[in-house]
């Protein structure tokens, strides 16, 4: 008794296979994957570009002038020690002002002594020190990050259309 052919495969039918189709469709999985990092990267990149903007109106603001790491101050914490500046700077006023950087690092990231740019409100007195890392750096590393999820989102979604289409001819 003969089998009815399967249309399904052509080996069944005698005919030599014919190309294989690629679907254009992504699955539902896979577009939701990719739409997730594409979101979280425009996200951080967009808190990024907030932060560095926030961050570029207080200081075209603020009045700049020379300041002097005055001491380095040790905080101790669960994973050991780091040490944060306190700095000193003659202010519009003629008055001498201090302020501690808000965050420590280790190892310190300035020397007793050191002379650094400051940034001030000439109402508080609030100091900042003046450098791209310290002001921008947040911003920068989380704008990088958003647009590298960004791009890996994008890059395997385009990679995605164009790999079959190139080998499968």
């Amino acid at each position: 008794m003969d089998l009815p052919l399967d249309p399904m495969h052509p080996e069944d039918s005698g005919q030599r296979p014919g190309p294989v189709q690629t679907s254009s469709r992504i699955s539902f999985f896979k577009l939701l994957r990719m739409n997730i990092l594409l979101l979280i990267g425009a996200g951080l990149f967009l808190l990024a570009i907030l932060l560095a903007f926030s961050e570029h109106g207080w200081i075209s603001k603020a009045k700049i002038t020379e300041g002097e790491v005055i001491e380095i101050i040790r905080v101790r914490g669960s994973k050991g020690s780091s040490y944060k500046p306190r700095v000193r700077f003659m202010g519009s006023d003629g008055q001498p002002h201090e302020f501690v950087r808000s965050y420590s690092s280790n190892p310190p990231g300035f020397k007793t002594g050191e002379k650094v740019t400051v940034a001030y409100d000439a109402q508080s007195w609030e100091g900042r020190i003046l450098t791209f890392g310290q002001r921008f750096g947040f911003a920068w590393v989380l704008g990088c990050v958003g647009m590298a999820l960004a791009l890996l989102s994008i890059g395997f979604a385009i990679g995605g259309q164009f790999v079959p289409r190139i080998y499968l001819r």
